[in-house]
């Protein structure tokens, strides 16, 4: 059965329905929240929290490279863990995905991106930084 939907998330699986019936995306209600997820996992409140440990599970994993890749493997270790642990704390919103979760994965992956062309010198790989970092504004 799962815990109900948070007011958040309530916006965010309408919008999705809206999404998933054919109706233009921001032409009948406003959000700032990415309703695409529900595509995937589907609409049930289980699909949505599970939707979001598998976000969270990535956003860590990214977390580890970057860390890895900046200090060491411990520190890439603990850093995941860290995030991990905090991100199921009810005081951080725990099990209930808002638009946070969302920015962070891509932050992630723009950062790790970011951290290989310092190294790399590869100037062309910019555009994707920016791509990833898009999402954030």
């Amino acid at each position: 059965m799962g815990a109900p939907l948070e007011r958040g998330e309530g916006e965010y699986a309408y919008m999705a329905q809206q999404l998933l019936q054919g109706v233009l995306p921001y032409t009948e209600s406003l959000s700032m929240e990415f309703p695409g997820i529900l595509s995937f996992f589907g609409e049930s409140h289980g699909a949505i929290h599970l939707s979001l440990l598998f976000l969270n599970l990535a956003t860590a994993f990214l977390l580890f490279l970057l860390d890895k890749n900046l200090l060491d493997f411990s520190a890439g270790i603990i850093a995941a863990i860290c995030f991990s642990v905090l991100t199921l704390s009810t005081s951080l919103h725990g099990i209930w995905p808002n638009l946070e979760d969302f920015v962070l994965l891509p932050a992630m992956g723009g950062g790790n991106l970011l951290l290989r062309i310092a190294q790399d010198d590869q100037p062309a790989r910019f555009f994707l930084v920016g791509s990833c970092w898009a999402n954030l504004f």
